[in-house]
């Protein structure tokens, strides 16, 4: 296992910490030449273990990103920024700033004493950004990931392994 910040997560490493976040165990497999398929271990109605690849896919990610209150929007320079909907607020007017001390973590006595969370996360896609955000709102701005599925190639979720 190998500590990384979640906004470097990509590929297999975010949808590896995705399905930890919502409680899903994932069979990492290998194949020979070194791409990697993760696959849900809940049992689908058909009773087939599907890829989970929630980076890329939008049917698997949608419905997390519903559940969660993800907000997201474009930048016009083509960066995705997501964050929860919950940290916007209910203003007309919303900042979408990088870090704020509401929900902090406490390190001392005093008000000012607070660890800030960083609360938007960017990608270069809708996805990516959003998965960040779960990630981190359920499990905090480190993770541990299998070194395995470090810079690993993730194999295409259309290919049947």
């Amino acid at each position: 296992m190998i500590k990384m910040e979640v906004n470097e997560l990509d590929g297999s490493a975010l949808d590896w910490a995705v399905a930890t976040a919502v409680g899903d165990d994932l069979d990492i497999e290998h194949d020979d030449q070194s791409r990697v398929w993760l696959r849900s271990t809940l049992e689908s109605s058909d009773g087939v273990h599907e890829l989970f690849t929630p980076s890329s896919n939008h049917a698997q990610a949608g419905p997390l990103i519903d559940e969660s209150g993800i907000a997201t929007r474009r930048h016009s320079s083509g960066t995705w920024y997501a964050m929860l909907s919950d940290d916007l607020g209910d203003g007309v007017l919303v900042r979408w700033d990088k870090h704020t001390v509401r929900g902090g973590q406490k390190y001392g006595p005093h008000s000012y004493q607070v660890r800030k969370r960083q609360q938007r996360f960017t990608g270069s896609t809708r996805l990516i950004a959003s998965m960040r955000t779960l990630v981190a709102s359920r499990m905090g701005p480190v993770v541990q990931v299998p070194s395995t599925l470090i810079a690993a190639p993730t194999a295409d979720s259309t290919v049947s392994a």
